[in-house]
């Protein structure tokens, strides 16, 4: 094993009982760490593969997990799963939910399109705010919080919390769940079900989580619950890699294992397999000045030094002059296209680039659909004002765009096919 694994990743393979974190920087193979620890437990501590519990925060992490493990053993009694699958089965053993019971995305937010426009201000058809409603919605369950002492970013207060409830009652009405149900009945389930709690901890003794840093409160509370009272619980990830703090993911979870868990070892994997050695250090340096993080000492596997320039630039029109002057160097000195990468920010970004990659022949494959300006929201809304005051009264454009920003302007005030701003400004 020592050949084949450095020494902070050979103490989290061997690590046997009791609670643990890993914290997995870039490149370091956390993946591997979590696979081999699984092979070490079965093939070295003699745990049976049926006990042990994996759980990752995507089905294709969960898939890809699986298929390492199971590609050199012909084993596929270890549970692989998401924590939404997880916390469905156990709903699903215990309630007899099936799998057409769980609402799509679509369906959610045609429920809240419909509670919007209930209220008849014209918000049912701001595609943002649906998103933004959703999101707070599932920060509400996730977070644990009193839906009395929130305060929504979009809605007055009464509104929000109106709509909170009704999504609650329709879905209860329907028969039906989303992932926070889900969450929220397996939580109450195993508070109030000690039998059920103590069968699935006799069961699953051995937990492993991938991507820990994205974990939120009520999730964290159900692991806490599983694993007592051995807490032979095992998890990984990187603090400087969490993102999802608009759906509830708390870092802090992370941040306090330590006081969770007195006894837990924390294990850093410092070696970057992927980067070279400027890369490495340059990006640990930029990082570092995140306030709320663990200290960590980053290191490259690589001997060559690899190559970083910064090149600050005037405006956008300038960057893609650059870039394409770079790309067309590179690919003059035989450097294959398929070897150049150029990274955005948001979807949106490349796409001044890509008129510019067509206009000198240059190939090249968009990793995500890239979307037309025009179905921006932000410019589908500018151009309904600029229709609307180049002459365009029709009811349907103006109810696109009367509440963008919010003016509470209820959807009853327009009593004809067009609207004459004149009286609606007398009216209101």
């Amino acid at each position: 094993m020592a050949e084949r694994f450095n020494e902070d990743q050979i103490k989290a393979i061997k690590w046997f009982k009791g609670p643990m974190l890993v914290l997995g920087t870039p490149g370091s193979g956390k993946t591997t760490v979590i696979v081999e620890r699984i092979r070490n437990l079965i093939d070295i501590e003699g745990v049976a593969p049926g006990r042990i519990l994996v759980i990752t925060f995507t089905r294709a992490a969960a898939n890809s997990m699986k298929q390492r493990f199971v590609s050199s053993r012909d084993d596929e009694k270890v549970r692989f799963g998401t924590f939404h699958s997880f916390f469905f089965w156990v709903i699903k053993t215990a309630y007899g939910y099936r799998n057409e019971d769980i609402l799509t995305e679509e369906e959610r937010r045609q429920l809240i399109r419909g509670l919007l426009s209930n209220d008849d201000q014209g918000l049912s058809d701001n595609e943002e705010l649906i998103t933004s409603v959703l999101r707070q919605i599932e920060k509400v369950d996730s977070e644990l919080i009193d839906i009395e002492n929130y305060y929504s970013s979009d809605l007055p207060e009464h509104q929000f919390r109106n709509i909170y409830n009704r999504f609650k009652e329709l879905k209860k009405k329907s028969g039906k769940l989303d992932f926070n149900d889900m969450m929220h009945m397996c939580y109450t389930l195993l508070k109030e079900r000690p039998d059920i709690l103590d069968l699935i901890r006799k069961s699953y003794p051995y937990i492993l989580v991938d991507e820990f840093q994205d974990t939120n409160l009520l999730q964290y509370e159900i692991l806490k619950m599983l694993a007592a009272p051995l807490n032979n619980l095992f998890v990984v990830g990187d603090d400087d890699q969490s993102i999802y703090g608009f759906r509830g993911a708390r870092p802090d979870i992370m941040l306090s294992f330590k006081e969770t868990y007195k006894d837990a070892e924390i294990v850093t994997l410092r070696t970057n397999y992927r980067c070279k050695k400027d890369i490495t250090r340059l990006s640990g340096k930029l990082i570092s000045h995140n306030k709320k993080r663990y200290d960590k000492e980053l290191k490259s596997a690589s001997s060559s030094d690899g190559l970083i320039k910064i090149q600050q630039v005037k405006d956008i029109t300038t960057q893609n002059e650059l870039l394409i002057s770079r790309i067309r160097d590179s690919l003059d000195k035989g450097v294959e296209a398929s070897d150049i990468a150029v990274l955005y920010r948001t979807n949106m970004s490349p796409r001044r680039l890509i008129y510019k990659l067509r206009e000198y022949n240059i190939p090249f494959v968009a990793k995500d659909a890239v979307p037309d300006i025009f179905s921006s929201p932000m410019v589908s809304c500018i151009m309904d004002y600029l229709y609307f005051a180049n002459g365009d009264r029709s009811r349907k454009r103006f109810l696109r765009f009367m509440n963008k920003p919010l003016r509470y302007v209820p959807r009853d005030i327009l009593i004809d096919e067009n609207v004459d701003i004149h009286e609606l400004i007398r009216r209101t």
